[in-house]
């Protein structure tokens, strides 16, 4: 019986623990977008210079073809600054938003 309660409670500690991990665990696309975008789009998407990057309403080709080109006041950005991995990263994390 006492090796049932003591399951049972560490069952219970794991589930309530467990999540709350995996939802401190900032999403993919934060630290590229912070890193290359924040200064403009400003630090939670929500425009200043540039504007507004969040629930970003693009599909992923028009995005990337946006970063690599630039347009407007927006520069080019090379692979070397944003690889691919991150710009997909990026744009998955706005449309979340």
């Amino acid at each position: 019986m006492r090796l049932v309660i003591l399951g049972s409670a560490a069952l219970a500690l794991l589930m309530t623990t467990a999540p709350a991990a995996v939802q401190s665990d900032p999403p993919p696309g934060r630290a590229p977008f912070r890193r290359v975008c924040a200064t403009c789009h400003g630090e939670n998407a929500e425009g200043g210079q540039g504007p507004k990057l969040a629930g970003v309403d693009l599909d992923y080709d028009e995005f990337l073809a946006k970063v690599r080109h630039g347009g407007g006041e927006m520069p080019a950005i090379p692979k070397t600054e944003v690889s691919d991995d991150e710009a997909k990263q990026i744009f998955d994390y706005l449309r979340s938003m």
